[in-house]
């Protein structure tokens, strides 16, 4: 915290985090992820050797549907369809595959939950119901279910942060 002089309001902060291998790992993502993409698509393209981290998951679809040769509007057009197959087989694999809290996480998400002047949200490239699902197998859907910004908000992460802080000036 940065110290603050006698009278002054109380400076309040807003912290974001991301949801896979920032406060939890594992889960059946990925596989429900290729579920759904060939089930809509009738392909998943390269999925096996892409890499996810840093992307939305808009955008993760977009360029493994581009490679496999999708046209931008049949993609456009079928990712509704995606995301309702993908968070059907997530809610479905979850408990037989859950996701597990980081070691440290509940510990500092409980600390910040104590402290008046800390807002906690998520800055995640999930579709906002695959992080939820994912959040609550974790066993951390108490402290992470507030404000924040997801993939499903825009298909650009580096948009999120400012819509996180716009959600969070709202509320």
């Amino acid at each position: 915290m940065v110290p603050r002089s006698r009278g002054a309001d109380p400076l309040n902060r807003l912290v974001l985090f991301d949801v896979d291998g920032t406060v939890l790992s594992g889960g059946p993502a990925r596989a429900s992820f290729q579920i759904a993409l060939q089930d809509v698509f009738g392909t998943a393209g390269p999925i096996d050797e892409w890499e996810f981290s840093g992307k939305t998951d808009p955008q993760i679809a977009q360029e493994l549907l581009h490679e496999a040769g999708v046209e931008r509007p049949r993609i456009d057009a079928g990712l509704p369809g995606v995301w309702e197959r993908y968070l059907a087989e997530m809610e479905a694999r979850l408990p037989k595959c859950p996701t597990q809290a980081l070691p440290g996480a509940k510990g500092l998400l409980a600390l910040l939950d104590h402290c008046e002047t800390v807002a906690v949200g998520l800055l995640t490239g999930n579709v906002v119901g695959g992080a939820r699902l994912k959040i609550r197998s974790a066993g951390l859907e108490g402290w992470l279910s507030g404000v924040g910004a997801f993939g499903s908000d825009h298909e650009a992460r580096n948009e999120l942060p400012a819509i996180a802080i716009h959600r969070a000036e709202k509320h």
